[in-house]
Formats: structure tokens, C-alpha cells, sequence
């Protein structure tokens, strides 16, 4: 039988193009005889359940996120669990998930996930009771997440960012912190850690070049706070790369994280609020399957299967 597919679409995410997008891959998808419905968030937070009520009582086989990372994390959150498969249409600023993958929404894409697309099932990250699929962050980028305001990333894109995370650079407080990694504990000055699944921050910097989406582990970047002109250049230097010039920086792979704080911080998921610490950051081993496309292969250390044989 051919797969039933929900898009689950943000009709605010990329100036209204995530859902021309949806409209444009459910075309694709009913053309290559996949049954599909486009089906439209009508608040904050409503995609995770309208998601789960896809993948479950609706009988979904697949269902689709159309928008940002947040609303990619967001039906993510009512897929986990369930027997459907996952998938994204990227339409956000960063689409960090998307460019790790190799998603594109480019002509003949969405058939080609039809035709030669494959799945493969991918570890997710949990911390304070949120899924994550590309990265969760304590400290400062979370903060930079909470403090950049809606209309500043619609008029500037990602230079809104840029210019909020250096305002709190300049002004980040003392942050004493208790990290225990893998049963591994350091007290150390915070000023910001990100426990990834993927490669690249931001879509742009390649921060854990060594990260695979199904190994059971989680790619730390830690950095200790080394005062204004060490927060600067530990912003500088965030791609792998240049990492050596940063003393305050170090990088490993783990299983569970617990930090502990003596001032909460921000967390986030995927560019999502998630709370603040304390916090304990978890994997999930190969615990949803995903449709992606060929390309995605040299991510994973399993090989891909075909729909048809799921």
C-alpha cells in the first residue's frame, strides 16, 4: 500500500513560504501515489499534537515537519514514540537539521525522497523532558536563543543573532558549574556547553566534525568562561578548526551530561526553549526512523533502507 504522509506546516515560518512549500511536496507526493495531507499549526506549541494525533489515531505512516528547526523540534516532540516515520521540508533561517542532512526544497527534491530517498533511524537527545535531533545548549547560546525577539530575526536574519550574542558576551555573569559526564565530574566557570548530534552550529560553523546521527553518543563542546576577551574568542574560534586557539574550549563524545549550576541557565533544544538548569541531557539511541534523502548516507554508520521494505 502507498504511504500516507502529514505535513505538519508553521504558516509563520519563512514569511509564509513553509506552507507554499507543504502545498508544492504534497503535489510531488500525490503525483508519485503517496496520499498525503497538509495540515496547518494554529499556535505555538500546537504542532507537537497535532503531530502525535497523526501518528497515531489518523494513521499516518508518515508525518513531516514544514518550517524552522523549532518546528521541526516541535513535531518531532509528537512523533518520538510512535511507529511513524519523520521527516522535514526546511523553510526556516538556519534549517540546521536540513543542511546536516542534505535536504533540499529545491525542483524534483521531494520525488527524488519518493523515488531514492531512504531511512534510517537516528538517536535523539533528551533534556528536561524535550527530544532534540541536531543539539541542545546550556549557558550562552541559550541565552542568545531567549533574548533575540521575533521582528529582529524577521528584519536581520541571522546578524540578529550575531549581534545579541555579542551583547551578552560582554555582559555574561560569573556562572560556577558542576558537570558530570559519563559519571566523569568537573567544577569549572560556565560560560556556555552544546551537546550535539550533528556536525554543524548555526548551519555554518563545523563544531564536531567527528559526530554520527546513530552511534549512541552525543558530541560535547565545552567552554569554560575566560572573561570578556575570552568569550570573544571562544565565539571566534567556534568551527573545529581554530579550536586550538582556544584554551577554554574542549570537545568529547558522552552518553548522559548532568549540570548543575549555582545561578539557573538558559537551555535550549534545537534554538527551543527548554527550561533552565539543573538539567540532565540524555541520548536515545536509534529511537525514530527518519526519511532523508541518499546524500544523507555518510552520516550514518548503518545503511539506509527503502520505504518499501520498512
Amino acid at each position: 500500500m502507498s504511504p500516507k504522509v502529514a505535513i505538519v506546516a508553521n504558516p509563520t515560518a519563512g514569511a509564509g513560504s513553509a506552507v507554499q512549500l507543504a502545498m508544492h511536496a504534497a503535489q510531488e507526493f500525490e503525483r508519485a501515489g503517496w496520499h498525503c495531507e497538509v495540515l496547518a499549526t494554529t499556535a505555538a506549541g500546537a504542532g507537537a499534537s497535532i503531530a502525535h494525533r497523526a501518528a497515531t489515531s489518523d494513521g499516518f505512516d508518515v508525518v513531516m515537519a514544514a518550517g524552522g528547526d523549532g518546528t521541526i523540534n516541535e513535531v518531532l516532540q509528537g512523533v518520538v514514540g510512535t511507529r511513524a516515520i519523520f521527516g522535514a521540508i526546511p523553510a526556516g533561517l538556519a534549517n540546521v537539521w536540513a543542511t546536516e542532512v542534505g535536504l533540499s526544497v529545491r525542483r524534483g527534491a521531494f520525488a527524488r525522497l519518493v523515488t531514492d530517498g531512504l531511512l534510517f533511524d537516528t538517536d535523539v537527545g533528551l533534556v528536561n523532558g524535550r527530544c532534540f535531533l541536531a543539539m541542545a545548549g546550556i549557558g550562552f547560546d541559550a541565552a542568545v536563543v531567549r533574548d533575540v525577539r521575533p521582528a529582529a530575526k524577521r528584519r536581520w536574519g541571522q546578524l540578529a543573532y550575531v549581534s545579541q550574542a555579542l551583547s551578552i558576551a560582554r555582559s555574561w555573569p560569573a556562572v560556577k558549574a558542576c558537570i558530570d559526564i559519563d559519571g566523569s565530574e568537573l567544577s569549572l566557570s560556565l560560560f556556555g556547553l552544546v551537546a550535539t548530534n550533528v556536525d554543524r552550529y548555526a548551519g555554518v560553523f563545523h563544531i564536531a566534525p567527528a559526530a554520527k546521527l546513530d552511534d549512541g553518543l552525543l558530541d560535547l563542546v565545552l567552554c569554560r568562561d575566560g572573561g570578556r576577551l575570552g568569550r570573544y574568542r571562544s565565539m571566534a574560534t567556534a568551527d573545529a578548526r581554530w579550536r586550538r586557539w582556544d584554551r577554554a574550549a574542549s570537545l568529547c563524545q558522552a552518553r548522559s551530561i548532568t549540570v548543575r549550576t549555582d545561578v539557573p541557565v538558559a537551555v535550549h533544544t534545537d534554538a527551543e526553549l527548554a527550561g533552565t538548569s539543573p538539567c540532565r541531557i540524555d541520548v536515545l539511541p536509534r529511537s525514530i526512523t527518519v526519511l532523508l534523502p541518499r546524500a544523507a548516507e555518510h552520516r550514518y554508520l548503518s545503511p539506509g533502507r527503502a520505504l518499501s521494505r520498512s
